[in-house]
């Protein structure tokens, strides 16, 4: 099963480390920086 994960980290190679793993294992990533940009994006 293929997951959509959105990740909010600001410590960017935390952010790395997590996105690597997570679509090595098949599933959708996207990396943004703080709470107030996942809202944004999942806004859209």
């Amino acid at each position: 099963m293929i997951i959509k994960i959105l990740i909010a980290e600001d410590e960017e190679i935390t952010s790395r480390h997590l996105s690597y793993a997570l679509k090595n294992a098949g599933h959708t990533v996207t990396c943004v920086d703080n709470g107030l940009d996942a809202w944004e994006w999942i806004q859209k």
